[in-house]
């Protein structure tokens, strides 16, 4: 669950950075590429999906924050800033 916070945590930083946070944008978005493909073997614990269900919401969480954050103009969502 850990890597849940952190990636909600990164969500978050962009937020309150703002432009800013573009310095750290790739490294962030390679390491939600990575999280991004984690998986559960089917029949595993039922706990592993769920957490893994977890993951994948904080990811879209996060990717919302990065959009609002790195976007200069609130008014107009401008896509075009995730690499």
């Amino acid at each position: 669950e850990a890597k849940i916070h952190a990636i909600t945590a990164m969500g978050d930083a962009c937020l309150a950075s703002e432009q800013n946070f573009a310095n750290y944008l790739q490294s962030t978005m390679k390491s939600f590429e990575h999280a991004s493909r984690m998986s559960v073997a089917k029949g595993r614990d039922e706990d592993e999906e769920l957490v893994l269900s977890k993951l994948r919401s904080s990811l879209v969480d996060a990717y919302i924050s990065i959009l609002h954050g790195m976007n200069p103009d609130k008014d107009k969502p401008d896509l075009a800033i995730i690499p």
